[in-house]
């Protein structure tokens, strides 16, 4: 065990984020500490790559800490906050951007509609759905505009 160790102290520092959740996680799920080497490079290396840890790496990480009685660094701590951040702000985007197409599709519809008939009821349906698809835009405005404050 003592030659793996070592081993693993000389890579760590090479490690990707995968390496360092399953490492962690194998020393916990076995009962054993890291040596403190081990552990200052695990630690580090998790610290410079928590922004690209995937949602099973934080889980495994996290818990593989909390198995051994743990805490994790401030530094690996804020990493993985700023992840989570990142991908609410992603995901926000992403529906900002579909609302808006689907506001356009409408949009479009409304001006071709506009455009063949002057039935102002129909008319009068899809402003109101158009009203509806802006409202949501700007709701996820507001939310987008707070994720990034």
């Amino acid at each position: 065990m003592r030659e793996l160790e070592g081993r693993a102290e000389a890579l760590a520092g090479t490690f990707n984020a995968q390496n360092v959740a399953n490492t962690l996680w194998t020393y916990a799920t076995m009962g054993r500490e890291p040596g403190a080497g081990v552990m200052r490079g695990l630690e580090g290396r998790a610290e410079a790559l928590a922004g690209t840890f995937k949602a099973q790496e934080v889980a495994n990480t996290l818990w593989a800490y909390a198995k051994m009685k743990r805490t994790p660094g401030t530094g690996m701590m804020r990493g993985l906050e700023g992840r989570s951040e990142r991908q609410e702000l992603s995901a926000l985007k992403l529906k900002l951007k579909q609302v808006e197409e689907e506001r356009d599709d409408l949009l479009d519809k409304v001006t071709r509609a506009a455009t063949r008939m002057f039935n102002k009821e129909d008319l009068h349906a899809a402003n109101s759905e158009l009203s509806g698809a802006q409202a949501n835009v700007e709701a996820l405005d507001m939310q987008l505009s707070s994720a990034q404050a």
